[in-house]
């Protein structure tokens, strides 16, 4: 099985990625301006991304090995030039991938694939607050249907294996009290690794985390023998799991004669 990701239509040619320290664990904001290249202005053949913090302070920087600085605030202090260091070693370290979605005229680079890759990487992760070390990097499950539930439903993309799982939030605060660990191999609850075995989901939590599993996730597409369909939101989870543990193997999940995978029954958590 293969899963791929559908273009969007181009509802606002001239979006911008932001990329927040949240994620990057930078201590400024990056803006990166999705197919700059067509917008209407007159150095748009610079190839370029901002840097800084909203309604303070910013800076311009090429997109390139060793960036330069193309333009900066008249009020930017010294200390706001080192705050901007780091950013500018993360937008060179990843020229290819904002080029790549600068330079993006045909729509197939927009600003999920640049977060998808940059996570890819381990450049675009959550970090815990009080400690400046990334301790996770999260995929979230069919993320539209999420935004419109209580749950979170996540794929941990560091150091999960062996046992194939998910990490359900009660909510949107995302608090490791108030989560469970579902395995996608069986309809079990997971000890989590560090001894942590979450919490049970209530009855109507249960219920959108199986709408969340069970519902087509649009944006992604899956290829079986009977062609291009929706992936379910569990399909993704698996193919999400796969691509970053498991090696091209589907040995731990059940798959039916098509080799479709089956869904395990979360009714009976």
């Amino acid at each position: 099985m293969k899963i791929y990701k559908r273009t969007k239509e181009p509802e606002s040619i001239f979006g911008m990625a932001n990329l927040n320290p949240k994620h990057t664990g930078l201590a400024v904001d990056i803006w990166a301006d999705h197919n700059g290249i067509s917008r209407p202005v007159s150095h748009r053949g610079t190839q370029r991304v901002k840097i800084g913090t909203r309604g303070s302070f910013e800076m311009s920087v090429t997109i390139e090995g060793v960036p330069r600085i193309l333009e900066k605030s008249g009020t930017m202090k010294a200390s706001d030039l080192k705050k901007c260091e780091e950013a500018i070693r993360y937008v060179g370290r990843n020229a290819d991938l904002f080029l790549k979605h600068y330079m993006d005229a045909s729509e197939t680079f927009d600003d999920d694939d640049l977060i998808n890759a940059l996570r890819v990487r381990g450049d675009y992760m959550k970090k815990l607050v009080k400690t400046s070390e990334y301790i996770s990097a999260m995929a979230l499950i069919n993320p539209r249907l999420c935004k419109s539930r209580t749950i979170l439903v996540e794929v941990e993309q560091l150091d999960e294996g062996p046992i194939p799982h998910v990490h359900v939030y009660h909510d949107k605060t995302r608090d490791p009290k108030r989560c469970s660990y579902i395995r996608l191999d069986k309809a079990e609850y997971l000890t989590h690794h560090g001894g942590s075995k979450g919490i049970p989901l209530p009855p109507n939590l249960k219920k959108e985390f199986i709408e969340v599993m069970d519902s087509p996730w649009e944006r992604h597409i899956i290829e079986t023998t009977s062609g291009l369909r929706p992936a379910t939101g569990y399909e993704a989870a698996v193919l999400i799991w796969e691509d970053t543990y498991e090696d091209g193997s589907f040995d731990k999940f059940e798959v039916d004669e098509e080799g479709k995978l089956i869904i395990p029954d979360y009714g009976r958590l």
